[in-house]
This record gives structure tokens, sequence and C-alpha cells, in this order.
């Protein structure tokens, strides 16, 4: 799916970013660059990966995400095993 430059960022887009994400166990693909999902973002994206095995690529490029939201992401991570391609470029 992809949602680059859709203005997701802020509390209530990554509010229903995080419904649509609880409600979906087939997405393969999810581009969200260019969203400024912040470490908020970063944070709702790892919560929803860690028991998560079907998504294979993640963009979350140009989202304005700081080292807080990245530690986040990395200390969740560790359990996630279908994961395949991350793009962060430009953090």
């Amino acid at each position: 799916m992809r949602l680059g430059q859709n203005g997701i960022g802020g509390e209530d887009g990554i509010a229903e970013l995080q419904e649509a994400l609880s409600e979906n166990d087939t997405l393969e693909e999810l581009y969200l660059e260019q969203n400024n999902l912040e470490n908020l973002g970063a944070g709702v994206l790892a919560n929803f990966l860690v028991n998560n095995t079907t998504l294979r690529v993640l963009d979350l490029s140009k989202n304005n995400i700081g080292s807080l939201g990245l530690e986040q992401f990395s200390e969740r991570m560790a359990s996630n095993q279908g994961l395949r391609t991350l793009f962060l470029a430009k953090n």
C-alpha cells in the first residue's frame, strides 16, 4: 500500500493509521515516506510489528523520526521475523 506524502503525521492521522493496521493481517508492503510521522508514528509502527508476520517492506523515509523513535523501533523489531526491507533514509 502506498501512502507516501499523504499528511498522515499528527496525533489524529497516526491514531487512524494505528486502527487500520490493527485490523489488517494481510498487508505485505507499506510505503509511508514523507508523512511527518516523527517519534510517535515510529512507536505505533513498532508496536504493530511486534506481532505482525506478513509485512515484508516498510518505507519510513523522510518522516522526521528522531533517535528516540528509532531506538523504540529497533527494540521492538527484535521479535519480528517477517520484515525484510526497511527504508529509514533522511530521518
